[in-house]
């Protein structure tokens, strides 16, 4: 994937953070502790648009790419739902999918096809699913709901 076509912050950011989470709880966070409590601050999601979380311009809205991560999350969330395991759920988002080139003007269309919905969908999903927000739903969305396992390792990922 050439990230001179492809800008969308929260596949890449959210993306690139949430790796990196999973080796920090993998190789540096004690069994007690995980380093996605770092990435919590997400009240932009309690009735923001995701779609701003393309631009990178909204970085004012996503502090420490914590909304592009609970993105990401979401995302593998959803996968799991649809019968992926949780590695594999991972490896579709941070290999799978860039491995198709997506661009700025085709990535809609990759993520449908790749992932069986489209992005819209999946807005939608995560702006009104009790699977992703506290009750009510116009309270905001809710970290915990997404984490992963402390049982994911990066091996497991790109085995």
């Amino acid at each position: 994937m050439s990230t001179q076509d492809f800008s969308i912050k929260w596949l890449m950011e959210g993306a690139a953070a949430a790796f990196e989470s999973v080796y920090t709880d993998q190789y540096h966070s004690p069994s007690n502790q995980t380093y996605f409590d770092a990435q919590t601050s997400v009240d932009f999601l309690v009735d923001g648009d995701p779609s701003v979380l393309e631009n990178y311009s909204s970085q004012n809205v996503d502090q420490n790419y914590s909304s592009s991560v609970f993105l990401v999350l979401a995302l593998v969330k959803e996968l799991m739902k649809s019968g992926y395991s949780e590695a594999d759920a991972f490896k579709s988002v941070l290999t799978t999918f860039p491995a198709q080139n997506p661009t700025d003007s085709n990535w809609k269309s990759v993520f449908e096809s790749q992932f069986g919905f489209s992005v819209n969908d999946f807005y939608n999903v995560v702006k009104t699913s009790a699977d992703y927000r506290r009750i009510p739903v116009t309270a905001g969305v809710d970290v915990a709901k997404v984490r992963p396992s402390r049982s994911l390792t990066v091996q497991s990922i790109f085995d």
